[in-house]
C-alpha cells in the first residue's frame, strides 16, 4: 500500500449521511475527491454497507476511484454515535462512534486497509481508552465462549486484558462494572457476556417453572 494523507476531525451528526459528509467535505477541501464522492459514498452504504459490529463499535464508508485524485483517509470522532447498518447482518443497525472514510485510486487497497483498520483498532489515536478497554474485554469473553466457559473470574479477565490493551489497563474496573455487554457479580466475582449470562438465566427459569 502507498502513503496516504491521513486526516482525523471531531464532530457532531444527525445520521450516517451526515456523518459521511464531514468526512467527505474534509477529502474534498484538500483535493484527495471528486465532485460526486459524497454521493457515491452514501449510495455504496445503502447496498453495502460498512458498519462493524456493537462490540466494535467503527464504520468504513468507500467508493471506488472514479471518484478519487489521490490516496487519502478522514476519521471522524463523533461526540454522538449515528446508526449504520451492520456488514455482517444488513438488517441490523449499530451505533457507530468512530467512521473511517477512504479514498483510495485502487479499488483493492479498500480491503487490505480495512483488515489493518481491525487490527489497530486498540490503538489511541483511534479509538478512546474506555473503548478500546471494552474491545479487548469482549475479545477475551468471546473466546473463553469459544472453550466452554461462559462466565470468567472478574481478576483473571482483567490481567488478560491488561495484556491485551496494556495502554487502558486503568479503565478495566470501569468496564467491568459498567459496560452494557457486560455482566458483574460482586457477589461472586464473576463477570462474562451480558447477552449469554440473560440467555442461560431464561433456560434456568424455564426449566424451574416446570419442576
Amino acid at each position: 500500500m502507498n502513503l496516504c494523507e491521513l486526516y482525523v476531525i471531531e464532530g457532531e451528526a444527525e445520521n450516517k449521511e451526515e456523518a459521511i459528509k464531514l468526512t467527505s467535505e474534509v477529502l474534498s477541501a484538500n483535493g484527495a475527491v471528486k465532485e460526486g464522492f459524497w454521493e457515491s459514498c452514501v449510495e455504496r452504504e445503502k447496498n453495502y454497507p460498512t458498519g462493524l459490529t456493537e462490540y466494535c463499535p467503527v464504520a468504513i464508508p468507500h467508493t471506488t476511484k472514479d471518484f478519487v485524485n489521490k490516496d487519502a483517509i478522514c476519521v471522524l470522532k463523533l461526540k454522538n454515535p449515528v446508526k449504520f447498518a451492520s456488514m455482517e447482518d444488513w438488517e441490523k443497525e449499530i451505533d457507530i462512534k468512530t467512521v473511517f472514510n477512504l479514498a483510495f485510486l485502487d479499488d483493492a487497497e479498500h480491503l487490505v486497509l480495512i483488515t489493518k483498520i481491525i487490527r489497530g483498532l486498540k490503538k489511541p489515536e483511534f479509538i478512546d481508552s474506555y473503548e478500546r478497554c471494552e474491545f479487548g474485554c469482549l475479545e477475551i469473553f468471546k473466546e473463553m465462549e469459544d472453550c466452554g466457559d461462559t462466565r470468567v473470574e472478574a481478576d483473571l479477565m482483567k490481567e488478560m486484558a491488561a495484556e491485551l490493551v496494556p495502554e487502558s489497563a486503568k479503565h478495566l474496573d470501569d468496564v467491568v462494572k459498567t459496560s452494557k455487554y457486560i455482566y458483574y457479580d460482586p457477589d461472586t466475582g464473576y463477570s462474562g457476556l451480558k447477552k449469554t449470562y440473560n440467555y442461560e438465566n431464561n433456560i434456568c427459569n424455564a426449566i424451574m417453572s416446570r419442576v
